[in-house]
């Protein structure tokens, strides 16, 4: 079944180019929205084996930075070998606890945040259990 024929018609790109109104060329945001979209469409459809590798290789990469620069995580996985991270030492992993991050805000906090994820501000929990949970956010975070 199509798109068009389910109901779930996609409504024409904006065009950032003035002059081109087919196909759209979006602004940058929007273009990098777009393309993480095209991946996740596609990506759904992958044998679940492909699609853990995939997950395994960023939670990888995840872990690496905050073991590098996160003085907390650099001393709870201290000897962690995310190389050779699958899904059943991943389960293992300690979750972290709300009060260690409403405690230890300062020892989470990354020392050197990734330049290419943008600006980097500070965000709140309503704090609707009796104490607001602070956090950071970047510009990729929110897209």
């Amino acid at each position: 079944m199509t798109r068009e024929a389910s109901g779930l018609e996609l409504p024409p790109l904006r065009s950032a180019v003035e002059g081109i109104a087919w196909p759209g060329i979006p602004e940058d945001n929007a273009a990098q929205l777009l393309a993480a979209c095209f991946q996740l469409d596609r990506s759904q459809w992958w044998a679940p084996e492909v699609l853990q590798d995939h997950q395994l290789r960023q939670l990888g990469s995840v872990l690496r930075h905050a073991l590098a620069t996160v003085p907390y995580y650099a001393e709870a996985f201290r000897g962690l070998d995310v190389d050779n991270m699958g899904w059943t030492r991943f389960l293992a992993l300690p979750l972290l606890q709300r009060n260690t991050l409403q405690t230890g805000f300062e020892t989470l906090t990354s020392r050197q945040p990734p330049r290419r994820h943008g600006t980097v501000t500070v965000g709140q929990s309503s704090g609707s259990t009796g104490k607001p949970i602070k956090f950071f956010v970047t510009e990729v975070s929110q897209l």
